[in-house]
């Protein structure tokens, strides 16, 4: 009977610990530029290329500038997303793939 005691007793330990390991830790995603403020000067830039972006949708490095200025602020989802939409014009390009296995590695 005390055998099965101390099983139960671990049990309830270890299921304890695994619980209070489990935490409530706050996820990536909320801490990107969408979540948390920018500087000025970085929000004109991601501003003006977004501008170019929309005069010239198809032009690939515009994506990538976009996609490493939020790299750089740890906006990851929007640098993948960029990164993404370039490859989709230029899937040649190994720069940008490069540099999309780094956002990855980084998020």
């Amino acid at each position: 009977m005390k055998f099965d005691q101390y099983k139960w007793t671990v049990f309830v330990l270890t299921l304890t610990l695994f619980l209070s390991a489990c935490g409530d830790e706050q996820s990536n995603s909320e801490q990107t530029p969408a979540a948390t403020a920018v500087t000025q000067p970085t929000r004109q830039l991601l501003n003006n290329l977004t501008e170019k972006i929309a005069s010239s949708p198809d032009d690939a490095s515009l994506y990538v500038q976009r996609a490493e200025v939020y790299y750089e602020e740890e906006g990851y989802d929007e640098a993948i997303e960029d990164l993404n939409k370039a490859l989709s014009l230029d899937s040649t390009n190994t720069v940008y793939l490069h540099l999309l296995a780094d956002v990855y590695l980084d998020y």
